[in-house]
């Protein structure tokens, strides 16, 4: 369970805001508290799988529930063999499940409950990729040479978790961007990365991913291309289990209760975080202190995906940001 804690000092801060709002304000601004904040970054359905069922028997439910329960395994961890690594331990899978139904097509769709599915796989010695992903700007260059082309890749990426994006109906696919600028291309998109497909002499694509100021290519088929994007983010996102440090981190932009409540909202609803704590106030900046799975790179790269901390310079010790609205 997550904690929130507050000095005596931040107490007061937060009583001077008060008195300066009417009662209504007062009582609407903390209803903000008990709201999740929207995070664009977020993939929809992380925890969620549609597979096959043989039929409606208990037995082929918990079946079901086992598939399901690896795909989501895959996704969650960002390892391509994570039902594998899990074997018979995915037979407990019924009692992870949040809600199911099934489908006119015969198969059955499946929601598991993403705290217990995530203590789940950290007990099992599997990292945890949270539910932050980088949306990614897909772009083929030339003939892909392969059917249904836009419908294989996302059905790829749904497999993996991976968001993603593509060209404007207006703008030629086929034509290359080149490679000088992938942070510019991503930019112009809105994305995180940019993962270029372009013909190979030996059938297959060469790819290139630009993320994070640097590029990494593979070759291999549409699939390929989405796997080793997913692949290139788990190294950076994943956490092993005993991953957990504590982290401070100061955010300006603090200056009403409102505002405290959705930079509180958004740090507390981040996958990587535990628990924190209000250590100090010093004019609209607070100190949180955290404890997060993995460090404070991981963190501050989770931040990154989303537009409400902006990094603002540098302090000795603790990560530096102001809040954005």
């Amino acid at each position: 369970m997550r904690q929130h804690t507050w000095t005596s000092k931040c107490r007061s801060q937060l009583q001077r805001w008060s008195i300066a709002a009417p009662l209504a304000v007062f009582g609407a601004i903390f209803a903000l508290l008990q709201m999740p904040l929207a995070q664009a970054a977020r993939f929809p359905g992380l925890y969620e799988a549609s597979v096959r069922a043989a039929d409606r028997s208990d037995k082929a439910r918990d079946a079901a529930f086992a598939e399901a329960l690896g795909v989501v395994a895959v996704r969650v961890t960002g390892m391509r063999d994570a039902a594998g690594r899990l074997g018979g331990a995915l037979g407990g899978a019924r009692k992870y499940v949040q809600k199911f139904g099934y489908n006119a097509d015969g198969t059955i769709q499946v929601g598991f409950d993403d705290t217990a599915v995530d203590q789940f796989l950290l007990q099992a010695g599997l990292p945890v990729w949270g539910q932050e992903r980088p949306t990614t700007l897909i772009w083929l260059v030339g003939d892909s040479g392969a059917p249904n082309t836009h419908e294989t890749i996302e059905r790829a990426a749904r497999a993996r978790g991976i968001p993603v994006v593509w060209p404007a109906p207006g703008e030629t696919m086929g034509a290359d961007p080149g490679e000088g600028n992938l942070n510019a291309l991503a930019a112009r998109y809105h994305a995180d990365a940019v993962l270029i497909g372009r013909s190979g002499e030996s059938g297959g694509l060469r790819w290139v991913l630009g993320f994070g100021g640097a590029g990494s290519e593979t070759q291999g088929s549409l699939e390929d291309g989405v796997g080793f994007a997913a692949d290139s983010f788990a190294r950076v996102f994943a956490t092993a289990p005993s991953a957990v440090s504590e982290v401070a981190m100061d955010v300006s932009g603090i200056d009403s209760l409102s505002a405290y409540a959705g930079a509180l909202n958004y740090i507390e609803g981040l996958t990587l975080v535990r628990s924190t704590f209000v250590e100090r106030v010093a004019g609209d900046s607070i100190r949180f202190r955290l404890v997060v799975r993995g460090d404070a790179s991981t963190l501050r790269r989770a931040i990154a995906l989303d537009h409400h901390l902006l990094a603002a310079g540098s302090d000795a010790g603790a990560l530096s940001f102001r809040y954005q609205p």
